[in-house]
């Protein structure tokens, strides 16, 4: 690999800050040269580096190609990313019991302790469900819910962004799955159980008890992968998914990332029961990538079918009492 050698400073922060270009150039040969089987060992160390200086110094689109790059080569080490075990390495954030504010109205709701997972499920994360014997195609995890659809493809099928082009059955098939599997390993016990969360539960995790519009407050542009350019409201405008976590500052109170923008979210609740049978609409939270900042607000409210596949929907699990 000496032939890349004379980019590898470019990965340096100081480097990286007066002009991307060429550390991104390097992203896309070592992209390669791993889809080779070539060994790049020696590069990690500075693409690591590298990444966590983009998270301050870069803004969304570069940033998002160096963290999507480290995903790819599997430098990606962040907890609640990929896996732990084969299985999904969910990384919990625990949100208290308590008041808070729901809703454009701001009415006082009340939530007992739960907890939530810091990010969306992610590509490889799903994966492990699809390519388990006893995954996707197990009939006892879609009891209740739609037959299996067979897996759609994603439309970035990049291992830490995530998961798009599921519906809302698939969502709860890969929460039953991943209970059961988590207590089969003894990662799991008590009464809570891995599910999709409620829209009251999305909401408190969003926005905290004190009824904030967005995760960090108010509005400001660069804090979430969103259409920054509808509504004069930026030029931040990456186009499609980005790897999970790589937007710090638009965290929640609590640490939740990415609970605006990237991937709107299936909730567990009914949005519109206008419709019978498979046909009731179920609740979408957050926003997605494409989205003016308008629509992407911890309060705005969104459904859709729940055998609809779209390339920006997704969906985060939490792990709380079932829901009766």
């Amino acid at each position: 690999m000496t032939g890349f050698a004379p980019l590898a400073a470019a990965l340096e922060p100081d480097r990286l800050g007066s002009g991307p270009e060429a550390a991104l150039l390097l992203a896309d040969c070592l992209a390669i040269a791993h889809a080779r089987r070539w060994q790049i060992g020696e590069f990690a160390p500075a693409l690591k580096t590298a990444c966590e200086a983009a998270l301050t110094i870069l803004p969304p689109a570069p940033r998002a190609q160096l963290w999507s790059t480290l995903g790819v080569l599997g430098l990606d080490e962040r907890p609640g990313i990929g896996l732990h075990d084969g299985l999904p390495d969910i990384d919990w954030v625990d949100i208290p019991a308590g008041d808070f504010l729901y809703g454009e109205d701001k009415q006082t709701a009340s939530l007992g302790a739960y907890r939530i997972a810091r990010h969306p499920v992610t590509h490889v994360q799903f994966q492990a469900f699809v390519n388990d014997a006893d995954g996707y195609r197990a009939e006892r995890w879609w009891d209740g819910l739609s037959a299996p659809p067979g897996v759609a493809s994603a439309r970035w099928p990049r291992p830490t962004h995530p998961r798009e082009t599921v519906s809302w059955f698939e969502a709860n098939a890969f929460c039953r799955w991943l209970d059961a599997r988590l207590r089969a390993e003894g990662r799991l016990d008590g009464p809570d159980v891995v599910r999709l969360p409620s829209e009251h539960e999305w909401e408190k995790a969003a926005r905290g008890s004190d009824g904030r519009a967005y995760p960090w407050g108010e509005f400001e542009v660069g804090r979430a992968n969103l259409h920054g350019g509808l509504s004069n409201a930026g030029p931040n405008h990456f186009g499609q998914t980005a790897p999970v976590g790589i937007y710090p500052s638009g965290a929640s109170p609590a640490g939740v990332l990415d609970l605006v923008g990237n991937v709107w979210e299936w909730c567990a609740d009914v949005y519109d029961a206008d419709h019978d049978g498979e046909e009731i609409w179920r609740m979408l939270r957050g926003g997605a990538w494409f989205p003016t900042h308008r629509s992407c607000h911890a309060a705005f409210r969104y459904g859709l079918n729940p055998n609809f596949r779209l390339v920006y929907v997704g969906f985060r699990v939490c792990l709380a009492p079932p829901i009766p």
